[in-house]
């Protein structure tokens, strides 16, 4: 396969794969670089990628093991992930200032796999399929999760709150 063949036929999922890779690591740059070694990978392996009844199967597994190399091998801080900054504003009030803090800490703590399904299902509103196929679990397992996750962080809530 040639570079240009490669280009043609792969390149126009970019922006599929950077929405998921956002979704995944929450955090532009690193999409960024998760679609970059990608495609990456997968020049390395366009031998094998021909000769592949479904490529882009392959190519989102690729995709998502980047993602969650990446998600393992990051320290998370407090500003790392600003998923509480995408959502939706409702006036700068000092309550909802303090909101999306605590809201903030509270996803921080969660554990990476965690982290990633909520922000998955409540961000990018994927459904429980499509989060099966990005993360590798399955949807019972995902299900659990993000149930757990939930409950975490309603206690917490409730704790800080009081």
């Amino acid at each position: 396969m040639t570079q240009q063949e490669f280009q043609h036929k792969y390149l126009p999922l970019a922006p599929q794969f950077y929405r998921r890779a956002l979704a995944l690591l929450g955090n532009a740059q690193d999409a960024e670089d998760a679609v970059q070694d990608t495609y990456l990978k997968l020049w390395n392996q366009s031998g094998r990628l021909e000769k592949m009844e479904q490529p882009e199967a392959f190519m989102h597994t690729v995709l998502r093991n980047v993602c969650l190399n990446m998600l393992r091998n990051r320290h998370i801080t407090e500003n790392e992930l600003d998923i509480a900054d995408k959502l939706p504003e409702e006036g700068d009030s000092i309550g909802r200032i303090e909101q999306q803090g605590t809201l903030r800490l509270l996803l921080n703590s969660l554990s990476p796999k965690a982290r990633c399904i909520v922000t998955l299902r409540h961000l990018g509103d994927y459904s429980f399929k499509e989060m099966a196929t990005l993360t590798g679990e399955s949807e019972s397992n995902i299900r659990m999760i993000l149930s757990r996750a939930r409950h975490f962080l309603r206690e917490q809530y409730r704790a800080l709150t009081k």
